[in-house]
Protein backbone atom coordinates (compact mmCIF):
# COMPACT_ATOMS: atom_id res chain seq x y z
CA UNK A 1 0.00 0.00 0.00
CA UNK A 2 1.62 3.19 -0.90
CA UNK A 3 1.38 6.38 0.63
CA UNK A 4 -1.08 8.05 -1.18
CA UNK A 5 -3.76 4.60 -0.60
CA UNK A 6 -3.20 5.36 3.14
CA UNK A 7 -4.44 8.67 3.24
CA UNK A 8 -7.75 8.55 4.44
CA UNK A 9 -10.26 11.84 3.63
CA UNK A 10 -10.71 12.04 7.36
CA UNK A 11 -6.70 12.62 7.95
CA UNK A 12 -7.07 14.95 4.60
CA UNK A 13 -9.52 17.36 5.86
CA UNK A 14 -7.45 17.48 9.21
CA UNK A 15 -4.30 18.49 7.17
CA UNK A 16 -6.28 20.12 5.27
CA UNK A 17 -7.78 22.34 8.07
CA UNK A 18 -4.38 23.48 9.74
CA UNK A 19 -3.22 24.41 6.05
CA UNK A 20 -6.06 26.44 5.45
CA UNK A 21 -6.06 28.50 8.47
CA UNK A 22 -2.31 29.45 8.19
CA UNK A 23 -2.94 30.64 4.81
CA UNK A 24 -6.24 32.65 5.61
CA UNK A 25 -3.66 35.29 7.83
CA UNK A 26 -1.06 35.00 6.40
CA UNK A 27 -0.25 37.54 3.23
CA UNK A 28 -0.07 37.53 0.23
CA UNK A 29 -2.41 34.78 0.29
CA UNK A 30 -5.23 36.67 2.63
CA UNK A 31 -5.76 39.46 0.67
CA UNK A 32 -9.02 40.30 -0.36
CA UNK A 33 -9.16 40.08 -4.52
CA UNK A 34 -7.35 36.62 -4.01
CA UNK A 35 -11.05 34.42 -5.27
CA UNK A 36 -11.50 32.36 -2.22
CA UNK A 37 -11.41 29.15 -4.58
CA UNK A 38 -7.43 30.23 -5.33
CA UNK A 39 -6.64 30.16 -1.47
CA UNK A 40 -8.69 26.90 -0.98
CA UNK A 41 -7.02 25.04 -4.20
CA UNK A 42 -3.55 26.58 -2.88
CA UNK A 43 -4.15 24.73 0.58
CA UNK A 44 -5.09 21.62 -1.09
CA UNK A 45 -1.55 21.35 -2.98
CA UNK A 46 0.08 22.20 -0.01
CA UNK A 47 -1.96 19.44 1.64
CA UNK A 48 -1.36 17.09 -0.71
CA UNK A 49 2.43 17.55 -0.37
CA UNK A 50 2.26 16.94 3.57
CA UNK A 51 -0.17 14.79 4.01
CA UNK A 52 1.26 11.17 2.81
CA UNK A 53 4.67 12.08 4.52
CA UNK A 54 2.96 12.26 7.97
CA UNK A 55 2.51 8.23 7.78
CA UNK A 56 1.77 7.15 11.43
CA UNK A 57 1.89 10.69 12.67
CA UNK A 58 -1.55 10.84 11.00
CA UNK A 59 -4.13 9.35 13.00
CA UNK A 60 -7.74 10.45 12.16
CA UNK A 61 -10.58 9.54 14.52
CA UNK A 62 -13.61 7.37 12.40
CA UNK A 63 -16.32 9.07 14.49
CA UNK A 64 -18.15 12.12 13.14
CA UNK A 65 -18.51 14.27 16.08
CA UNK A 66 -14.45 13.72 16.73
CA UNK A 67 -13.78 14.21 13.25
CA UNK A 68 -15.36 17.74 13.59
CA UNK A 69 -13.31 18.69 16.74
CA UNK A 70 -10.46 17.66 15.51
CA UNK A 71 -10.81 19.92 12.85
CA UNK A 72 -12.01 23.00 14.36
CA UNK A 73 -8.70 22.16 16.53
CA UNK A 74 -6.73 21.80 13.28
CA UNK A 75 -8.02 25.07 11.97
CA UNK A 76 -7.10 26.80 15.48
CA UNK A 77 -3.58 25.75 15.20
CA UNK A 78 -3.15 27.02 11.65
CA UNK A 79 -4.99 30.25 12.67
CA UNK A 80 -1.83 30.40 15.18
CA UNK A 81 0.84 29.68 12.98
CA UNK A 82 -0.63 32.68 10.22
CA UNK A 83 -0.99 35.19 12.73
CA UNK A 84 2.74 34.54 14.04
CA UNK A 85 3.44 34.81 10.66
CA UNK A 86 1.64 38.09 9.61
CA UNK A 87 2.72 39.78 12.38
CA UNK A 88 5.74 41.18 10.83
CA UNK A 89 3.22 42.82 8.21
CA UNK A 90 0.43 44.38 10.86
CA UNK A 91 3.56 45.74 12.32
CA UNK A 92 4.63 46.84 9.00
CA UNK A 93 1.03 48.24 8.49
CA UNK A 94 0.59 50.04 11.86
CA UNK A 95 3.73 52.10 11.59
CA UNK A 96 2.90 53.12 7.67
CA UNK A 97 -0.58 54.24 9.45
CA UNK A 98 1.28 56.06 12.49
CA UNK A 99 3.56 57.92 10.31
CA UNK A 100 0.34 58.89 7.63
CA UNK A 101 -2.03 60.11 10.77
CA UNK A 102 1.09 62.24 11.45
CA UNK A 103 1.82 63.61 8.46
CA UNK A 104 -1.86 64.72 8.26
CA UNK A 105 -2.81 62.25 5.48
CA UNK A 106 -5.94 60.49 4.95
CA UNK A 107 -5.05 56.90 6.54
CA UNK A 108 -7.34 53.88 6.77
CA UNK A 109 -8.29 52.20 9.70
CA UNK A 110 -8.41 48.85 8.20
CA UNK A 111 -5.55 46.39 7.21
CA UNK A 112 -7.03 45.80 3.80
CA UNK A 113 -5.12 46.31 1.29
CA UNK A 114 -7.05 48.68 -1.14
CA UNK A 115 -7.39 50.96 2.13
CA UNK A 116 -4.23 51.66 2.93
CA UNK A 117 -2.16 55.18 2.27
CA UNK A 118 0.94 55.11 0.18
CA UNK A 119 3.61 54.83 3.07
CA UNK A 120 1.54 51.61 4.55
CA UNK A 121 1.78 50.53 1.20
CA UNK A 122 5.04 50.96 0.99
CA UNK A 123 6.12 49.17 4.37
CA UNK A 124 3.57 46.35 2.97
CA UNK A 125 5.18 45.92 -0.45
CA UNK A 126 8.77 46.08 1.49
CA UNK A 127 7.47 43.37 4.16
CA UNK A 128 6.45 40.88 1.28
CA UNK A 129 9.62 41.54 -0.95
CA UNK A 130 11.87 40.37 2.34
CA UNK A 131 9.41 37.42 3.27
CA UNK A 132 9.93 36.20 -0.94
CA UNK A 133 13.62 36.86 -0.50
CA UNK A 134 14.46 34.76 2.76
CA UNK A 135 12.29 32.16 1.29
CA UNK A 136 9.14 32.69 3.21
CA UNK A 137 6.71 30.52 0.83
CA UNK A 138 9.30 27.83 2.03
CA UNK A 139 8.81 28.92 5.63
CA UNK A 140 5.64 28.44 6.07
CA UNK A 141 5.47 24.82 4.47
CA UNK A 142 8.47 23.97 6.67
CA UNK A 143 6.93 24.96 9.96
CA UNK A 144 2.89 23.54 8.66
CA UNK A 145 5.41 20.27 8.13
CA UNK A 146 7.17 20.47 11.60
CA UNK A 147 3.90 21.33 13.58
CA UNK A 148 2.58 18.06 12.57
CA UNK A 149 5.32 16.57 14.62
CA UNK A 150 5.17 18.67 17.46
CA UNK A 151 1.41 18.90 17.49
CA UNK A 152 0.10 15.56 16.65
CA UNK A 153 -3.43 15.67 15.05
CA UNK A 154 -4.65 13.90 17.87
CA UNK A 155 -4.88 14.96 21.65
CA UNK A 156 -5.61 18.29 23.85
CA UNK A 157 -4.12 21.67 22.80
CA UNK A 158 -2.93 24.29 25.85
CA UNK A 159 -5.57 27.01 25.20
CA UNK A 160 -3.59 28.37 28.25
CA UNK A 161 -0.26 28.08 26.22
CA UNK A 162 -2.10 29.71 22.95
CA UNK A 163 -2.82 32.69 24.66
CA UNK A 164 -0.59 33.19 26.25
CA UNK A 165 1.52 32.84 23.60
CA UNK A 166 -0.79 35.26 21.36
CA UNK A 167 -0.67 38.27 23.91
CA UNK A 168 3.09 38.07 23.59
CA UNK A 169 3.04 38.15 19.54
CA UNK A 170 0.20 41.01 19.61
CA UNK A 171 2.92 43.00 22.39
CA UNK A 172 5.60 42.47 19.78
CA UNK A 173 3.13 43.49 17.00
CA UNK A 174 3.03 46.97 18.15
CA UNK A 175 7.10 47.02 19.38
CA UNK A 176 7.77 46.55 15.65
CA UNK A 177 5.09 49.54 14.32
CA UNK A 178 6.72 51.59 17.33
CA UNK A 179 10.56 51.00 16.36
CA UNK A 180 9.97 50.77 12.21
CA UNK A 181 8.00 54.20 12.64
CA UNK A 182 10.32 55.41 15.08
CA UNK A 183 13.11 57.45 12.83
CA UNK A 184 10.30 58.78 10.25
CA UNK A 185 8.71 60.04 13.26
CA UNK A 186 11.55 62.05 14.68
CA UNK A 187 12.33 63.53 11.35
CA UNK A 188 8.83 64.99 11.25
CA UNK A 189 8.97 66.29 14.74
CA UNK A 190 12.68 67.98 13.47
CA UNK A 191 10.74 69.25 11.03
CA UNK A 192 7.96 70.51 13.27
CA UNK A 193 10.51 72.37 15.69
CA UNK A 194 12.39 74.19 12.46
CA UNK A 195 9.39 75.32 11.14
CA UNK A 196 8.36 76.52 14.99
CA UNK A 197 11.47 78.15 14.69
CA UNK A 198 11.15 79.93 11.61
CA UNK A 199 7.56 81.03 13.01
CA UNK A 200 8.40 82.59 15.57
CA UNK A 201 11.88 84.74 13.78
CA UNK A 202 9.13 85.18 10.90
CA UNK A 203 6.42 85.89 12.67
CA UNK A 204 4.47 88.09 9.72
CA UNK A 205 4.17 85.05 7.36
CA UNK A 206 1.88 82.35 7.48
CA UNK A 207 3.50 78.91 7.92
CA UNK A 208 0.33 77.18 8.80
CA UNK A 209 0.06 76.48 4.62
CA UNK A 210 3.85 75.29 4.81
CA UNK A 211 3.44 72.31 7.37
CA UNK A 212 1.91 69.69 5.05
CA UNK A 213 3.70 70.44 2.25
CA UNK A 214 6.82 69.76 4.69
CA UNK A 215 5.89 67.24 5.88
CA UNK A 216 5.52 64.42 3.28
CA UNK A 217 9.26 65.19 1.66
CA UNK A 218 10.74 65.32 4.73
CA UNK A 219 8.80 61.46 6.11
CA UNK A 220 9.58 60.15 1.99
CA UNK A 221 13.57 61.59 2.55
CA UNK A 222 13.48 59.42 5.97
CA UNK A 223 12.01 56.96 4.94
CA UNK A 224 14.54 56.20 2.27
CA UNK A 225 17.69 57.28 4.51
CA UNK A 226 16.50 54.17 6.93
CA UNK A 227 15.56 51.95 4.55
CA UNK A 228 18.28 49.84 4.53
CA UNK A 229 18.24 49.68 8.37
CA UNK A 230 14.95 48.72 7.92
CA UNK A 231 15.21 45.77 5.75
CA UNK A 232 18.07 44.62 8.22
CA UNK A 233 15.30 44.62 11.00
CA UNK A 234 12.16 43.58 9.37
CA UNK A 235 14.48 40.64 8.23
CA UNK A 236 15.92 39.77 12.03
CA UNK A 237 11.90 40.23 12.88
CA UNK A 238 11.04 37.13 10.36
CA UNK A 239 13.31 34.79 11.77
CA UNK A 240 12.17 36.13 15.56
CA UNK A 241 8.86 35.05 14.65
CA UNK A 242 9.94 31.85 13.71
CA UNK A 243 11.66 31.09 16.95
CA UNK A 244 8.73 32.36 18.53
CA UNK A 245 6.61 30.03 16.55
CA UNK A 246 8.44 26.85 17.50
CA UNK A 247 8.02 28.15 20.89
CA UNK A 248 4.36 28.18 21.16
CA UNK A 249 3.63 25.18 19.20
CA UNK A 250 6.09 23.34 21.71
CA UNK A 251 4.18 24.85 24.49
CA UNK A 252 0.47 23.66 22.82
Amino acid sequence: MTEWQSLSMAGFLLVFARCAGALLLLPPWNWRHVPVTVRLGLAGAVTLAIAPLLGAELAAPAEFVALLAGIVRELTIGLVIGFLGALVFWGLLLAGQVIEHYVGGSAAGGFGDEQLGPIAQLYYVLGLVLFIIIGGHRWLVEQLCTSFTTVPVTGPISSSGIVTGITGAATQMFLIGVVVAAPVITALFLADVVLAMLARALPNLIWAPAIPAVRWPVAIVALIITLPLLAEFVGWQFATIQTDLTTLLGSM
